[in-house]
């Protein structure tokens, strides 16, 4: 029997960036095809970002989480530990909690694509808001 995923689901895309010395955590709550919700957070450490996660108002509706971005290195025990799927891009594409079949599933229906982009425009904005703002 094959699992398919509810295009109800909601997926949040998680972007690690740097700014003066800060890192900040970009959420966005993406669901078919709409984001839903953006959420900003100062984090620390990897722990940090999965807190900030776990205590999201959206926590209950998120089926998949994708992260963007690099915070150091991140012990492996703290995402399988996660209750959600982890899809981590940053040089590889590491998939925690989640299979292949998954994975290419979510891949096929462009969300990935989708939302990465979608994640990449707002971290722009983010790094150059100084020049964006009058």
């Amino acid at each position: 029997m094959k699992r398919f995923i509810k295009l109800e689901a909601r997926i949040a895309f998680v972007n690690l960036i740097r700014i003066d010395k800060k890192r900040i955590m970009s959420m966005i709550i993406y669901r078919a095809g709409y984001i839903e919700d953006v959420e900003f957070h100062e984090i620390k450490n990897a722990e940090d970002v999965l807190q900030k996660i776990f205590n999201s108002r959206h926590f209950q509706q998120i089926r998949y989480v994708v992260m963007k971005g690099s915070i150091g290195k991140i012990p492996e025990s703290l995402f399988s530990n996660f209750p959600l799927p982890i899809i981590h891009v940053n040089k590889k594409i590491r998939l925690y909690n989640l299979t292949e079949e998954e994975f290419k599933i979510i891949n096929a229906r462009n969300h990935l694509i989708d939302g990465l982009n979608i994640s990449k425009i707002i971290s722009n904005l983010i790094k150059h808001y100084d020049k964006i703002l009058p």
